[in-house]
């Protein structure tokens, strides 16, 4: 027969053990369900912010690697661990200076860039974003390209004790103009991983520093490890993908004439460690969407 409930038949009282085991854990649960929540959306919205922030930058490439850079330079693997620095400073062998002081002297085909802060046009090749300021270059034909390669890879070899790949990412002679300068970074870590920056001729009573830093989530904002100013003749020879470096100081006076080579070991990165390996692997994926 149907009768009212009483007191009786009530339910639990809430102290009951199990009920306040069930409503601990439901709460936890649903504390847990809106934290994942709020961290996905707080992620969702750093992610959409970050690419608006590439996507209006006058240099895109220069700010999507500005956010990439340094962890890059905290997970990339060092190349020989007995030189400390990450970097050597060499002298040129003498035939191959002079043959491309002459080439220099008689080059008649060159690109001008203004390295204007937001002339997105004027980016003709891959190193160009990092440059600001006044520019010309002259590309090397491919014999005196060969013979640089040839005469810069026994000093790379010594320098990183390792063996290097033939094909080195050769760049034609670059000029300066007073007033340019280049923002402190990472090479590529898929190309430039033992790099080398030539001083062929600067006529100028002051010299333009390189700036060479070791570090990585702060190693961009930190006093540089080591500030090289290198004579003309003069090879720096650095481990281009882990060091941050760059000229940041404008050239004062002069044009100052540079020519950079990177080189790769052979089998890299596959005798790095797994991290090395995803970051160059990752790059190289990246650069052949983005036909880089």
């Amino acid at each position: 027969m149907w009768r009212r409930r009483g007191k009786a038949d009530a339910a639990p009282a809430l102290g009951h053990p199990e009920d306040s085991t069930m409503l601990r854990r439901r709460r936890a649960r649903k504390a847990r369900s809106s934290s994942s929540k709020l961290a996905c959306y707080i992620l969702c919205c750093l992610i959409l912010l970050t690419a608006l922030d590439i996507y209006v930058a006058a240099r895109p490439l220069l700010r999507l690697q500005q956010y990439l850079y340094p962890l890059q330079a905290l997970l990339i693997g060092r190349i020989n661990p007995r030189v400390p620095q990450g970097y050597r400073v060499v002298s040129l062998p003498p035939g191959v200076h002079n043959m491309l002081l002459e080439f220099l002297s008689s080059a008649s085909q060159s690109r001008q860039y203004s390295g204007g802060q937001s002339d997105r046009r004027e980016m003709g090749g891959i190193e160009d974003y990092i440059i600001y300021g006044q520019t010309t270059v002259y590309p090397l034909p491919f014999l005196l390209v060969q013979q640089v390669r040839d005469a810069m890879k026994p000093l790379l070899e010594a320098f990183c004790e390792c063996e290097l790949q033939g094909d080195a990412a050769v760049y034609g002679v670059r000029v300066y103009h007073p007033g340019a300068y280049l923002v402190p970074h990472l090479d590529w870590p898929d190309r430039w991983v033992v790099s080398a920056t030539v001083n062929l001729r600067h006529n100028a009573s002051v010299g333009w520093p390189l700036t060479l830093q070791e570090g990585g989530w702060f190693g961009s904002f930190r006093p540089p490890t080591a500030t090289v100013v290198h004579s003309p003749g003069d090879a720096v020879l650095y481990e281009g993908s882990r060091l941050w470096h760059g000229r940041p100081q404008p050239l004062q006076e002069g044009d100052y004439a540079g020519l950079f080579l990177g080189f790769i070991p052979e089998a890299y990165p596959s005798q790095m460690g797994f991290v090395t390996q995803a970051i160059v692997n990752g790059v190289r994926f990246v650069k052949r969407r983005l036909q880089l």
